[in-house]
């Protein structure tokens, strides 16, 4: 039975201060998106979904950082204080098992087919 109520949603903050000498690329996946991070600033990704789902994926590498995120969630970008990104308008696709239904800014369990 498909849940009657939006399910609950939580925001997972992930920051980071480029420390490096040379400016580090943060992709937010699986949009394909980067922003720039100049050495000595701050970044700031907000990842807001539902909780059931929730789980922050985020790798450092040598070349770049990237933030992953989970299935139904939407997110925001901040370097040094300023929004950079708003990726508040298109909801992270579905992960297998994790169909969903967005009505009116709200998700809820995507009823099973009959």
């Amino acid at each position: 039975m498909a849940h009657r109520e939006p399910l609950r949603e939580i925001v997972i903050p992930f920051r980071f201060t480029n420390n490096r000498s040379e400016r580090l690329p943060c992709w937010l996946e699986p949009a394909g998106d980067f922003v720039m991070v100049e050495p000595g600033s701050r970044l700031l990704v907000t990842i807001q979904g539902p909780e059931i789902w929730a789980g922050l994926d985020v790798a450092i590498d040598d070349d770049r950082v990237t933030v992953w995120q989970w299935t139904a969630s939407i997110a925001r970008v901040y370097v040094d204080d300023e929004e950079i990104r708003d990726w508040t308008w298109a909801r992270a696709p579905s992960a297998p098992g994790q169909e969903y239904v967005e009505i009116d800014g709200r998700v809820f369990l995507k009823p099973p087919a009959d």
